[in-house]
């Protein structure tokens, strides 16, 4: 199952609005994931896994693939210094 089934699945009664009000994004953002037309970024999954009261673990336990979404490094200087980009700082276990 794609990112944005298990979203509309696991949000149940809550309407797009509302998951994106909890979540601080826009409306438009999880229109979008749960069309299926855009992933998003996994900070958007963590706001959006937060709304929701769970953990990025439980948002991925159905996800189709073998691995969840790749977070895309925006830099590779970044990635080869291992540091966490900007949008990920405070999710480091």
């Amino acid at each position: 199952m794609h990112i944005g089934k298990i979203i509309k699945k696991l949000r149940g009664e809550m309407t797009q609005a509302e998951l994106a009000k909890r979540a601080g994004l826009n409306f438009s953002t999880i229109s979008l994931i749960e069309s299926g037309l855009r992933t998003g970024k996994i900070s958007a999954h963590l706001k959006i896994a937060k709304a929701l009261g769970i953990t990025l673990s439980d948002l991925y336990k159905d996800f189709d693939s073998p691995t969840p979404p790749i977070l895309e490094v925006t830099s590779k200087k970044q990635e080869q210094a291992g540091r966490v980009p900007r949008d990920l700082k405070g999710c480091e276990r």
